[in-house]
């Protein structure tokens, strides 16, 4: 994984050169870990230069790009000007205010490398790994979108997962910001980022009833990553920076919102009725969570698809049902994994559960139509509800849930 992101850097470096490869680096942890593939890369550009002529070339500081959020934390930018100045990092910082698209205009516009007077093509080095809600379509290199200027996306970290993140930084004992040794898995702003649940220490509340939390790199199940990034709060539901983290926490968890997909022909028919809905308002309502967008498509798979990416947009939770009850079949699951870019892959724990419900002997080939109730896209996890043996468990997609 490593050597592969190295190649492309070596590609981004010769191609682009190092006056025109820009590091995004908003000090999280995925930007750490391009910030030392980058430095790597960047050493050995000039290396490999010094090799071919013979002469020693004065290197240039590596180039990195932040913009500055009137919400980071604090920590976050403490952490930063520590790195700038450990590791002589060339930094521009955009203040407060300047959108993401007017930044990279600018530095589109005047990137002018020395002795030339017209502008060359930028390549920006990004910390997007394929789980991230705006990886979608994107490939290792890939061109910035119609509305943004012209430049060239490096994605050199595309294919990592949490834990490739996290045996990096610790295996070459890297610094990070340390809000991530307090529970924090996936880092916002002040006003949308709590600690992961998932990282909860049972029983580990201090005497002023503020939760405890293990390390982000002790997270086991990766697909809870984002647990703790929340929507923005409305105006009226604005948390007051004075109130305590344990107060600020129950204020957060109430602002989680979901969007229910229901899929049916028979329903837009008018054959049956909806009976999901009501029952799903109800039970968000008394939960303290808000039930956003409710939609109803046909069984076809590209407008599910569609569909998905819409909420993913506007949603934290995304559930799956049919119109009278559990749909928790062929097109749903199909629809779910194309949407997230996720392979169909025979997933034993639901082979061993359909063995145990079927009374089939361990050892027993599955039959075809188990098969491929056994399919679900790779990464995919069951989620029991209940203690009763006899109920079939929730399958969840990262933050889709298919009842």
């Amino acid at each position: 994984m490593v050597e592969q992101a190295l190649n492309n850097l070596d590609h981004a470096y010769r191609l682009y050169g190092p006056e025109s490869v820009i590091c995004s680096f908003n000090g999280g942890k995925d930007a750490v870990v391009i910030l030392h593939l980058v430095r790597a890369a960047h050493a050995r550009f000039y290396d490999q230069q010094r090799n071919l002529d013979g002469n020693p070339i004065e290197p240039l500081r590596p180039r990195v790009v932040y913009f500055e959020h009137k919400d980071e934390f604090p920590e976050i930018r403490s952490f930063l000007r520590e790195m700038v100045d450990v590791y002589e990092l060339d930094m521009i910082a955009f203040e407060q205010g300047i959108k993401f698209s007017e930044g990279l205009k600018t530095l589109v516009t005047h990137n002018v490398p020395q002795n030339s007077n017209v502008s060359f093509p930028v390549a920006f080095v990004l910390g997007t790994r394929a789980t991230d809600p705006n990886a979608r379509g994107q490939g290792t290199f890939a061109p910035s979108s119609h509305y943004m200027p012209p430049f060239m996306r490096v994605n050199p970290v595309l294919e990592w997962t949490y834990g490739h993140v996290w045996h990096f930084l610790r295996l070459f004992h890297l610094p990070y910001c340390g809000l991530y040794d307090q529970g924090y898995t996936s880092l916002g702003t002040t006003k949308d980022t709590i600690p992961c649940p998932a990282l909860t220490v049972p029983g580990g509340n201090t005497t002023n009833a503020i939760p405890r939390y293990w390390p982000a790199y002790m997270l086991r199940d990766w697909d809870q990553e984002r647990a703790g990034r929340l929507s923005k709060p409305k105006a009226n539901k604005t948390v007051d920076d004075t109130s305590s983290s344990a107060s600020r926490t129950t204020q957060l968890s109430a602002m989680t919102t979901v969007g229910v997909l229901i899929i049916g022909d028979e329903i837009l028919k008018g054959l049956t009725a909806d009976t999901n809905t009501l029952a799903a308002a109800k039970a968000f309502r008394e939960k303290n969570v808000l039930l956003k967008r409710v939609v109803i498509v046909s069984d076809d798979s590209d407008e599910i698809i569609q569909e998905i990416h819409r909420l993913q947009n506007e949603v934290d939770v995304i559930i799956t049902s049919g119109g009278v009850g559990p749909t928790h079949d062929d097109v749903t699951i199909k629809s779910v994994a194309a949407a997230l870019r996720f392979d169909m892959v025979l997933h034993e724990e639901m082979a061993d559960l359909l063995r145990e419900k079927m009374s089939n002997d361990a050892d027993t080939e599955l039959t075809e139509a188990q098969v491929k109730m056994a399919t679900l896209p790779n990464a995919s996890k069951l989620r029991y509800l209940s203690d009763d043996p006899s109920d079939w468990p929730v399958l969840q997609c990262r933050n889709i849930f298919i009842l």
